[in-house]
């Protein structure tokens, strides 16, 4: 889970945001469409996941995201 948080902070331009799993990501500071798009991005670059936008809608928190990568 770490991992994956650094990774996902890393999409952000203020990678000294904070975030926990049960962060919701929509929240966050700098959360638009293109953070969007990259977070998809990281889901197939880094853990081999296709993820959509129904994908990201369903999820709220970061530990939701999360557990799509351990379910796919």
């Amino acid at each position: 889970m770490n991992d994956f948080i650094e990774n996902f902070k890393k999409q952000f331009e203020d990678e000294n945001i904070v975030v926990k799993p049960n962060t919701v990501f929509r929240d966050l500071d700098g959360w638009d469409s293109l953070t969007s798009l990259m977070v998809v991005a990281m889901f197939d670059e880094i853990y081999n996941v296709s993820i959509n936008s129904d994908h990201l809608q369903s999820a709220t928190t970061i530990k939701d995201l999360y557990n799509f990568i351990k379910c796919n």
